[in-house]
């Protein structure tokens, strides 16, 4: 399959969350999202290997990694409240909704402090 590469933001109110789109790189849609205070960059390796993994397949999915406000070229949070767990995962569907996909995989980083 052919893939294709978007980097973007997606606009909510006065929020720009920035994401990476790998379309037709992945069997099915999975968002990444990293952890505190990192960016897409923590993805690049994976997002490479998955490319290669599936590089002859016919897949379809497309692999997105999002940043939270506050971290990578995402938008600076207006409040704190903004940072709010609930908050921080109404971004991540608003995000997918906006990108016009649903059943979605989840792949999160919690990395140790």
């Amino acid at each position: 399959g052919s893939s294709r590469f978007l980097m973007g933001f997606f606009q909510h109110h006065d929020k720009q969350m920035h994401y990476d789109l790998y379309a037709g790189v992945v069997p099915e849609d999975t968002l990444f999202i990293h952890d505190n205070l990192a960016s897409n960059h923590w993805w690049q390796p994976t997002s490479q290997l998955l490319k290669a993994r599936f590089k002859n397949g016919h897949v379809g999915g497309s692999l997105v990694m999002s940043e939270w406000l506050g971290c990578g070229k995402s938008s600076a949070p207006a409040s704190e409240g903004e940072l709010d767990v609930a908050e921080l995962a109404q971004d991540q569907i608003r995000l997918i909704k906006g990108l016009g996909l649903s059943d979605i995989n989840l792949v999160g980083l919690d990395s140790p402090l």
